[in-house]
C-alpha cells in the first residue's frame, strides 16, 4: 500500500499546534516517507528523490503543502526575488538549495523552515488572508 505524501495527512485541527510542533510533524512525516521509499528500493534512495537530503535541506513541496496549504509553484514566489513586484520577498537569510525557477527541485534548510513559515503567516494575517 502506498503512503500519502508527507504533510498531506495534517488535519485542520492541527493548526492549533505551535508552529514548531507543526514543523516537527511535517519533518517526521518526510523522514518516514524517505524510509518507506528506501525500503521499497532495496535500501537505496537516490538523494534527488529524498524529501530530506544529507545536508538537511527539505524538498520545498513538503513544506508548501504541509505547512502553508499551497502548491509549491505559488508558495515558492515568496522566496524568489524575481516575483517581488507581485509577492513580498520573505527569503532574507533563508538557506535555499537548487534552482528557484524550478519549484519542484529546490529545497529549504530544515533549520530555516520555521522562520520562513512564520514570516509567511505574519504576512497573510497582515493582509487578512489568515
Amino acid at each position: 500500500m502506498e503512503r500519502e505524501r508527507p504533510g498531506e495527512e495534517i488535519k485542520e485541527g492541527d493548526q492549533k499546534d505551535s508552529l514548531h510542533q507543526r514543523v516537527e510533524k511535517v519533518l517526521k512525516k518526510a523522514r518516514e516517507h524517505d524510509n518507506f521509499q528506501r525500503e521499497n528500493r532495496g535500501g537505496e534512495l537516490p538523494e534527488i528523490f529524498a524529501d530530506i537530503d544529507r545536508e538537511g535541506f527539505v524538498s520545498f513541496g513538503v513544506i508548501s503543502h504541509g505547512l502553508m496549504n499551497k502548491q509549491s509553484q505559488y508558495a515558492s514566489r515568496y522566496l524568489n526575488e524575481k516575483f517581488s513586484d507581485e509577492y513580498p520577498y520573505l527569503g532574507e537569510d533563508i538557506r535555499l538549495k537548487g534552482d528557484l525557477d524550478d519549484y519542484h527541485a529546490f529545497r529549504i534548510h530544515k533549520d530555516d523552515i520555521e522562520e520562513f513559515v512564520e514570516r509567511y503567516e505574519k504576512y497573510m494575517k497582515k493582509i487578512g488572508a489568515m
